[in-house]
């Protein structure tokens, strides 16, 4: 499953290279601001799928925390995010009227990069799931009628 994900994880990284290869933006300031925009966002996914792509290498090598767990929800949830924006972004700047180029980026991310965003979230999620059992947790507290009577309680919870 993990090795399934660091592919589809791969595949995407291209395919976001691909989107800001070869553009064919007229000179018009305007497009030209869309475009270096647009390739900030997807600078901003690439280096989120790269973070994926690591953590995923580290959970192959058995090393998983719950820390880790929470650093893949958050990696993922930033490159969900990003592609939404990026896709309002395409979107709101009126896709009939815009170049050949955004048309085509228009094209890519609703037909491929979001529905692979989409597999990949599915497939991290259940391999998360599988390693985040709680194995364990501890309960502890202390009663005391200190300055202001106040209890003090404190919860553990192990994952394996």
């Amino acid at each position: 499953m993990k090795k399934v994900i660091i592919t589809s994880l791969e595949e995407l990284r291209v395919e976001l290279s691909k989107l800001i290869e070869n553009n064919e933006l007229t000179s018009s300031l305007s497009e030209n601001v869309q475009y270096e925009t647009t390739k900030i966002y997807i600078s901003e996914m690439t280096a989120a799928v790269d973070n994926l792509i690591k953590s995923v290498g580290k959970i192959e090598q058995g090393a998983m925390t719950e820390n880790l767990a929470f650093s893949l929800i958050a990696s993922i949830s930033e490159i969900e995010t990003t592609n939404n924006i990026l896709m309002t972004n395409v979107k709101n700047n009126n896709v009939q009227s815009a170049t050949p180029w955004y048309k085509n980026l228009w094209s890519k991310l609703k037909s491929h990069i979001k529905p692979a965003i989409k597999n990949i979230s599915s497939a991290l999620w259940a391999c998360i799931c599988k390693m985040i059992i709680p194995t364990g947790w501890k309960i502890g507290g202390e009663l005391s009628t200190g300055v202001l009577g106040l209890a003090k309680c404190n919860i553990e919870i192990s994952f394996g």
